[in-house]
């Protein structure tokens, strides 16, 4: 039997993902499992041993060409776990086609899965991949997949740049790369890394892509005297790498991004940050975490829309526009410190914590 998964989508969705994958191996174990994906989003699939061939799309500009590569395979079951997703797999001529059940897209496919949008997506996935026939673990959990190599040579790079693994490491991830209405302010990071600095003694370290670099610059402030000075690493490490360091964390604290399931993936506790995008949906999976959202009537108001508003402002509702990510910036710091002392002390029971004064 050969299994065609497309999964054209971000970073953390395809991440969203590998438990299906898992699921449809068991279900599946003599059958040859291939996966479609963006060149973007390759990294964190690579080397997954629930699949047999990861394809990698010309370029969303070169879906055409992606299509008609694959219907020469003849694929006996297609299966859509992202919106792109479905597209391609009803024009490569699968035997049978699965997917989720959309307003639009739901009459591409043989069988498709009701689009509940109380249940996590990797869920939802899982409820997709079920009804082909995958049998999901009883405890699924996020993969990704890295290699002693890779191990070792992140254990070098935390020694050359001085970072101090004898006290618990916290892991900052101030981006959000396709949506900037997720992330909280920076100068609120910056607030959060000076108390934390002086509640206890730890390492913090500054991760993310290139494009999060500058953002974690931001962060440190050249004037203010730190007992150990947060260390940026964002832009300099691969994702299997990144994922790699935050193996060795104690805490992780971000934006719902790419790397706040990564962490997830390695059983790192979370303190989660959450404004447009719906908690239900895109919470840490499968480890301990702690979720901080305002109160916001208008929040989540999850959209596809992203950073399009900077772009094309003509053609998007008023509401967009206008949105400055109130519901992020309301957010209070001292509600951060006490998530992260919370999950902290879980963590390293006897650490002892400095009180920081006031609420906090």
């Amino acid at each position: 039997m050969k299994i065609l998964v497309l999964i054209l989508s971000a970073l953390g969705d395809a991440l969203f993902t590998t438990p299906a994958l898992r699921a449809l191996r068991n279900g599946y174990p003599d059958a040859r499992i291939d996966a479609l994906v963006w060149e973007d989003n390759k990294t964190i699939l690579e080397g997954n041993p629930n699949l047999d061939r990861l394809i990698v799309s010309k370029g969303k500009g070169k879906l055409i060409s992606d299509v008609q590569s694959l219907r020469e395979e003849v694929y006996d079951l297609a299966i859509g776990l992202s919106n792109a997703g479905s597209y391609i797999a009803y024009l490569v001529n699968a035997r049978k086609r699965l997917g989720f059940k959309g307003s639009e897209i739901g009459w591409m496919y043989d069988f498709n899965v009701p689009d509940d949008r109380n249940i996590h997506a990797v869920d939802y996935c899982l409820e997709i991949v079920k009804v082909a026939g995958g049998k999901p673990d009883i405890n699924p959990h996020l993969e990704v997949a890295i290699n002693d190599e890779q191990r070792r040579s992140v254990a070098e790079f935390m020694k050359k740049k001085g970072i101090i693994t004898s006290l618990p490491l916290v892991a900052i991830h101030p981006g959000g790369k396709y949506f900037s209405l997720k992330r909280w302010p920076v100068d609120k990071f910056s607030e959060l890394v000076k108390v934390l600095d002086k509640m206890i003694p730890l390492q913090v370290v500054l991760v993310g892509g290139p494009d999060d670099r500058e953002l974690a610059t931001r962060i440190i402030d050249p004037d203010y005297n730190y007992n150990r000075k947060p260390v940026i690493v964002a832009g300099e490490l691969s994702v299997k790498e990144t994922t790699a360091l935050l193996e060795q964390v104690d805490l992780f604290i971000g934006n719902d991004s790419a790397p706040q399931h990564m962490a997830s993936a390695v059983g790192v506790p979370v303190v989660s940050l959450f404004g447009p995008t719906n908690p239900a949906n895109f919470y840490p999976y499968g480890t301990e975490h702690i979720i901080i959202r305002s109160d916001l009537s208008c929040s989540p108001c999850f959209s596809w829309l992203g950073d399009l508003k900077q772009y094309l402002p003509e053609y998007l509702p008023e509401w967009v526009t206008k949105c400055k990510g109130k519901c992020m910036e309301e957010i209070e710091v001292a509600d951060v410190v006490r998530a992260a002392r919370q999950l902290l002390v879980n963590k390293r029971s006897g650490y002892k914590l400095i009180s920081t004064g006031g609420s906090v």
